[in-house]
C-alpha cells in the first residue's frame, strides 16, 4: 500500500469538505486541524492530527486543542470516542468519520454538561427581564456573582 498517496488524498477530500466553512487548517504535509462545535452547548475545540508513516494501517495522532468550555470529563469522553472510532475503522481512511463521530456525540443528549451550562445554572435567577429600578448596588451584586461563579471553576 501506498500510505503517503492515500494520506495526500484523504487530506485534499478532507479539505474539500471543511475548509470552505473555515473548519480545516492544514499545518503542514503530514499534520491539520479539524474545528468541532456545539453552538447550543457553547463549546469548541479542534482535534489537531497527525499522519504516522502506516496511516490508515496504524492509528493517526491526535490531541484536543484550542478547548472552550469542555469539561475534563467530557475532553475524557471524547478521547474515548476518538479511540473507539480508531480502533473501528484501521485499515481504511477514518478522519472524516473520527469527525462526525464527534459531532453526532457532542450533538446528542450528552449528560455532561459544558462549562458554561454550569455557569448558567448557578447564576441567580430573576424573574425580571427589565428592572428599572436597579441600583447600582444591585449590579455590583450580580458582578461579585458571576465573579464567584468563575472562581469556583
Amino acid at each position: 500500500m501506498d500510505y503517503k498517496s492515500e494520506q495526500q488524498s484523504e487530506k485534499e477530500s478532507l479539505s474539500l469538505l471543511y475548509e470552505c466553512t473555515n473548519e480545516y487548517i492544514s499545518l503542514g504535509d503530514n499534520s491539520f486541524k479539524i474545528f468541532i462545535d456545539n453552538k447550543l452547548k457553547k463549546i469548541s475545540f479542534y482535534i489537531l492530527f497527525e499522519y504516522t508513516d502506516k496511516y490508515p494501517d496504524e492509528a493517526p495522532l491526535y490531541k484536543i486543542v484550542d478547548v472552550k468550555n469542555l469539561s475534563i470529563s467530557l475532553i475524557k469522553n471524547v478521547e474515548n470516542q476518538i479511540q473507539e472510532t480508531i480502533e473501528n475503522n484501521l485499515g481504511y481512511s477514518m478522519i472524516y468519520n473520527i469527525v462526525e463521530n464527534i459531532r453526532t456525540y457532542l450533538s446528542e443528549d450528552i449528560e455532561e454538561k459544558s462549562m458554561y451550562d454550569e455557569m448558567i445554572e448557578r447564576q441567580p435567577k430573576s424573574n425580571k427581564i427589565n428592572d428599572s429600578d436597579n441600583s447600582s448596588d444591585d449590579s455590583e451584586k450580580d458582578l461579585d456573582n458571576y465573579e464567584n461563579v468563575l472562581e469556583l471553576k
